[in-house]
C-alpha cells in the first residue's frame, strides 16, 4: 500500500480474493513509503467483505484500533506471528 496517495483521516484498505482468503495462512501488508509492515494471521484481520485495513488520523498516522477490530495495525513489526 502507498499511503501518499491516502488522505487524511481515511482507510488503508484492499481487498483480499476469495482464492487468497482460501489459501492463506497470514496477510503481510507493507505501507510505502514508511516502511511499516504487518504480519497477521488470516482469521485477525479479514474482515467479513473480504478486506483488510488500518485507519489513518489526520497526519496520516496510524490510529488505534477500536476493542475487537479486524484493523491490522496492532500487527505492525510482528514477524513472530508467521509462527504461532
Amino acid at each position: 500500500m502507498d499511503i501518499t496517495n491516502r488522505a487524511a483521516n481515511a482507510n488503508l484498505t484492499a481487498p483480499i480474493s476469495v482464492v487468497e482468503q482460501q489459501r492463506c495462512s497470514h496477510i503481510v501488508v507493507y505501507v510505502e513509503p514508511e516502511g511499516w509492515f504487518f504480519v497477521a494471521r488470516k482469521d485477525r484481520v479479514i474482515t467479513p467483505g473480504g478486506n483488510i485495513f488500518a485507519a489513518l488520523d489526520v497526519d496520516r498516522r496510524l490510529r488505534t484500533p477500536r476493542d475487537g477490530s479486524k484493523s491490522f495495525a496492532p500487527f505492525r513489526d510482528k514477524r513472530e506471528e508467521l509462527f504461532t
